[in-house]
């Protein structure tokens, strides 16, 4: 399996001690027998500390490509319901290319404020 950068920096945030070192064991060359039984013993805990939780994957790799499909067509829905009010909103500047841009992307221009009565800037 790949990893790219973004993957890896959120894993290496996230892992510390034992966590961090047997996932460079894992990811670092090609696992011994004892890093393998390591590497089980953890997943068996995690997936133990998930016994009971609500899980709507399909019992079936075969009916997984359908479940992702209707996942994001729920996902859809919802964003479309959300009300437009409580979306961020995003201001459009005119770029001197004549390009519309939002203001979070372009810089803004010297506030009137910014300059003291008087002086010239």
């Amino acid at each position: 399996m790949h990893f790219g950068q973004q993957e890896f920096r959120q894993v290496e945030a996230a892992a510390t001690g034992p966590l961090k070192a047997l996932y460079h064991r894992l990811a670092d060359r090609e696992p011994d027998p004892a890093t393998r039984a390591e590497a089980a013993a953890f997943l068996r805990v995690k997936l133990a500390d998930l016994e009971g939780e609500a899980a709507d994957l399909p019992a079936s790799p075969d009916e997984l490509v359908r479940w992702m499909e209707e996942n994001t067509r729920s996902v859809h829905a919802r964003y479309a319901a959300y009300p437009k009010s409580a979306r961020p909103a995003r201001r459009a500047a005119t770029s001197a290319t004549g390009r519309t841009r939002c203001t979070c992307c372009v810089p803004s221009r010297r506030p009137s404020w910014s300059t003291a009565p008087g002086s010239t800037a």
